[in-house]
């Protein structure tokens, strides 16, 4: 709301204040609860560090790491990020190829 991007999302789920819901992976399972996915093939996570692998794989997805954030190539790997993107040109391809929903 601060930075007026709200109005660009239908929903947005995150981490807690109270700290109820503070790792990576029970935002995660919140937002695909939220939003009411069933069919974990249909989401893949986007992230640049360790917490979004990790999330991403206890919610049993799959996990793009992208370099252009602030994690390096062996961190993702170390963290066994399913791709591993240099730059959005990269992210679309493999969104693209393996959901094939951007137009």
């Amino acid at each position: 709301d601060h930075f007026k991007l709200s109005q660009y999302f239908d929903y947005i789920c995150g981490a807690t204040l109270d700290k109820t819901r503070n790792k990576k992976g029970d935002v995660i399972s919140y937002a695909l609860d939220t939003l009411q996915i069933k069919d974990k093939n249909q989401v893949i996570m986007v992230g640049d560090r360790m917490h979004d692998i990790i999330g991403a794989h206890e919610n049993n997805i799959k996990v793009i790491g992208v370099l252009y954030g602030y994690g390096d190539i062996k961190e993702l790997q170390e963290y066994c990020a399913d791709y591993i993107v240099k730059d959005l040109n990269q992210l679309y391809e493999v969104i693209n190829e393996q959901l094939g929903v951007i137009r």
